[in-house]
């Protein structure tokens, strides 16, 4: 018997149960299919940022995963021969921009045991592991699957409107989306041989640096890194040598320079080949991806992890608006042309971080960087072509979050009072001088799920306003910049965009019985 959903996610890493948390909440009735019948057990990622956690926030993790994380303290490249600083690249220690600490470092299973755990609050949300999907049969209404559960070789069939693939580097998803592949998938040459090496320590070791160090050198450069409580990391280049295989013994020779065995318990031990790679169709029909499925981003940023949580809070929204409002499926394509333009951004600054290991030379660092002071700054791209059509500063950018005053006194962040909604942020005397008319059509979008501040009700927004040189903006659920509005003729331009972010009717049950 055929089970139907409005989507279906295949694999339950961090990207695809973000995704399910964020459908979850909007009562989409979703299948999340994952091959392993356990979570991870080991660590993978280990870094993400401010705007990742802001994410988090908005499925109602972010304060529960403070107590898996630390604050970073930033990243050193060093001389390995001597010793000596060639690049600086500290991370801020205080609240930043997005509400949260600009970068954190964590061990993986314990984020993913946060984020498997939160879907238990969505009754729309069904998980089912241990099941390998087997076949996708594209349609043009809906996209049916086969699946078998691999204990029992039960086989089962499901369909759902929409198909997400946030199955990995050898997504079946991607397969079926990206045809022929040497046309479909850009490979940027870059492939290397690391051995990663994880420990606990039995104790801290005030020797050790708080920094993320990066030991540069012509042939065999380490990253050296910390993590939560007693988590220590190492990634040593493997070059030319071919190895593939070590014993714990070879590797406890490998770390001896700054652990030795009596200090600490080996975790695991493996060799990996950082890639990078991007996809350049995301959207076939009805079928998706998202994560390592659509993008393999070298780890030198600490990025991978992030762009798969970006792309599921860019089109987690864009779904829910398709499943409201068949009208706008126009806005599913514009999904994979601004993720990919800013994760292609991430992953040329990855591999010129991973090439500028391979250099052991100050004035060869700071000239491929463009540092002259030895000090490096994050970056923050714009999204590319997509909805954003304005041509400034602030559309396609992402929006600071708030911290706005309640009647008691008390502070709260932005997000916390508007949730996973479009947000219009609109000045009081600017709001004043609308026409009837114009008001009307706001009244009428505040009642279709336009969350609308103005510096009346909330004038803790009047500083960011005034700093941004605006008197209105209009913020889609994914907190990035749809349009902005400094003069009447502007505003009539953003009010334009409203349909974008904003269901002209309400179609899920009508979609359902279509479906059906």
């Amino acid at each position: 018997m055929e089970e139907h959903f409005q989507v279906i996610i295949i694999g339950f890493g961090p990207t695809g149960a973000t995704l399910g948390s964020l459908l979850g909440q909007a009562g989409i009735s979703t299948l999340v299919l994952d091959r392993e019948s356990h979570s991870c057990t080991l660590p993978r990622a280990v870094h993400f940022d401010g705007e990742v956690m802001r994410v988090f926030q908005s499925i109602g993790v972010s304060e529960e995963l403070r107590h898996h994380t630390i604050v970073n303290a930033g990243m050193q490249f060093l001389n390995k021969t001597n010793g000596h600083l060639l690049l600086d690249w500290p991370r801020p220690q205080t609240i930043g921009p997005m509400g949260w600490h600009p970068s954190y470092r964590f061990h993986q299973p314990d984020l993913e045991a946060v984020l498997h755990k939160n879907l238990d609050r969505f009754s729309s949300v069904l998980v089912r592991k241990g099941c390998e999907v087997q076949e996708i049969y594209e349609q043009e209404h809906p996209v049916r699957i086969r699946y078998e559960e691999l204990e029992t070789g039960e086989h089962h069939e499901a369909s759902a409107a929409y198909l997400v693939g946030c199955d990995g580097a050898r997504s079946i998803t991607r397969k079926q989306i990206c045809q022929p592949p040497d046309e479909t998938i850009e490979d940027f040459q870059y492939n290397q041989d690391w051995l990663v090496v994880d420990v606990i320590l039995n104790q801290l070791k005030p020797d050790l640096s708080e920094y993320t160090l990066q030991y540069c050198h012509p042939q065999n450069p380490v990253t050296a890194a910390k993590g939560p409580g007693l988590r220590r990391r190492w990634e040593f280049a493997l070059g030319d040598s071919g190895k593939k295989k070590y014993t714990e013994k070879e590797v406890w020779q490998l770390l001896s320079p700054w652990v030795s065995r009596n200090e600490a318990v080996m975790e695991r031990y493996a060799v990996y080949q950082f890639h990078a790679t991007l996809a350049l169709k995301w959207r076939k029909n009805r079928l998706l991806i998202a994560g390592d499925a659509a993008h393999q981003t070298p780890p030198f940023m600490g990025q991978g992890m992030c762009a798969g949580i970006r792309d599921a809070s860019n089109l987690a929204w864009k779904l829910i608006l398709c499943l409201q409002d068949r009208h706008k499926e126009y806005v599913l394509d514009t999904y994979g042309s601004e993720r990919m333009t800013h994760v292609r951004t991430y992953i040329q600054t990855a591999i010129r971080l991973g090439e500028l290991v391979n250099s052991s030379s100050e004035a060869d660092l700071l000239e491929k960087l463009n540092s002259p002071n030895g000090k490096m700054k994050s970056i923050q791209p714009t999204l590319g072509n997509g909805l954003s059509t304005q041509e400034n500063g602030l559309a396609g950018s992402i929006f600071p979050q708030a911290s706005l005053m309640k009647p008691d006194g008390s502070s709260i962040l932005m997000d916390d009072v508007c949730g996973y909604a479009p947000v219009l942020l609109i000045h009081e005397a600017f709001l004043e001088s609308l026409s009837l008319e114009e008001r009307t059509f706001l009244t009428r979008s505040d009642q279709q799920g336009l969350q609308l501040f103005s510096t009346a009700s909330t004038p803790s927004l009047l500083h960011i306003l005034e700093e941004l040189k605006v008197k209105a903006v209009l913020i889609r659920p994914d907190r990035y910049v749809l349009a902005s509005a400094q003069t009447e003729a502007e505003f009539r331009m953003l009010c334009d965009h409203l349909p974008n972010v904003l269901p002209t009717r309400e179609s899920v049950r009508q979609e359902n019985e279509e479906i059906r």
